[in-house]
């Protein structure tokens, strides 16, 4: 920690770096670092997959939130995993140095900052550490900085940083993930449809109205052959769960029952997924599950799911879409969504 503190002090105050030019073959512990949820983890996940490829016999730590790090544990392109509160580091400047000391002392031969965490400057203290960040200027904060393209999906700009700092393209880099194992869970006996109902804004859930419409749909129309789930967690979700089942006879209701591994397993057992712009969407689609994606307000080119499998994303272009509200008077984008778009698009990929 002594030494930590005292690079970082020389660094602080003298931009002085303890670092070789880049060598790509003495690269072999490294460290990722995505915060948020996620759909965000989700879209990184391709730069582990991208270092592997690139460097097989790498070391790749993934460093996140407890939901990040719970999606993370998923993928077959990481080796080591690390839970970090970045609330509390960012409001408690000694438990943030500690946290880099520690980061210090297990000398990382890089470190690489997605697109959400170029703001988390103090990994410039890892003057043992390669470090790649994506802003547009470096300003002597980091070891490298790349500016990804800003009219491109998070899943290439994500991949940007690396293929910059190798000078390498792999095409066919997708989201993949596994579930960790098999849960003995009721009504899953038989083919099943999950339609997850919920969003984490107001403005990217389906109005309730047309959800009890579409499902009623869906049930008359497909419900000789599917069972339909409901899953959804927390108290907006139940709720709208709720009023669904007392609308709708013949669904089932998964209402705050799974946690995020369960859930994750009922997804890649399913014969499709119906959902919201949510982390779910980009679930079954790292899961590779045909998908019914109902597209509200978000930014459709940068954050629309990627599945190899088959998709359907019902999307009604508006004037003011994108837009990153949370709540709307007008939700046209939404409203204008028909049930008929649901049954159709779910009949195109079953």
């Amino acid at each position: 920690m002594i030494k930590y503190f005292f690079n970082a002090f020389q660094k602080r105050f003298f931009n002085k770096s303890f670092l070789p030019k880049f060598n790509p073959v003495k690269i072999r512990k490294i460290l990722l670092l995505r915060s948020n949820t996620i759909g965000d983890m989700i879209t990184f996940l391709p730069v582990a997959q991208y270092l592997k490829k690139k460097l097989p016999d790498s070391i790749i730590t993934m460093a996140g939130t407890n939901t990040g790090i719970a999606v993370a544990r998923h993928s077959k392109f990481i080796d080591n995993f690390l839970t970090i509160d970045f609330d509390i580091l960012n409001s408690n400047t000694l438990k943030l140095h500690r946290f880099l000391a520690h980061l210090f002392g297990k000398k990382y031969d890089l470190v690489i900052l997605s697109t959400a965490d170029y703001n988390f400057k103090e990994m410039k203290y890892l003057t043992n550490t390669y470090t790649v960040s994506p802003e547009q200027e470096n300003s002597g904060c980091f070891s490298y900085s790349v500016m990804p393209p800003a009219d491109k999906s998070e899943i290439v700009r994500n991949l940007s940083i690396v293929e910059n700092l190798f000078n390498n393209h792999y095409d066919d880099l997708y989201p993949e993930i596994y579930p960790l194992k098999k849960y003995d869970i009721d009504d899953l006996d038989e083919p099943y449809v999950v339609f997850h109902v919920g969003g984490k804004r107001l403005t990217r859930i389906l109005p309730l109205d047309i959800q009890i419409t579409s499902i009623s749909k869906l049930v008359k129309t497909f419900g000789k052959k599917y069972k339909f789930i409901l899953t959804g967690h927390g108290k907006i979700e139940d709720e709208i769960i709720g009023k669904i089942t007392d609308d709708v006879k013949g669904v089932v209701s998964f209402s705050s029952k799974l946690d995020l591994e369960q859930l994750i397993y009922v997804l890649w057992n399913s014969s499709a997924v119906i959902s919201n712009d949510t982390g779910i969407a980009h679930l079954a689609g790292a899961l590779n599950k045909p998908q019914v994606v109902i597209w509200g307000p978000g930014d459709i080119k940068k954050w629309c799911p990627v599945n190899r499998n088959k998709q359907e994303i019902i999307y009604k272009s508006v004037d003011c879409s994108p837009c990153y509200l949370y709540q709307c008077d007008s939700m046209k984008c939404m409203n204008w969504i028909k049930p008929e778009d649901i049954v159709n698009a779910l009949n195109n990929i079953l």
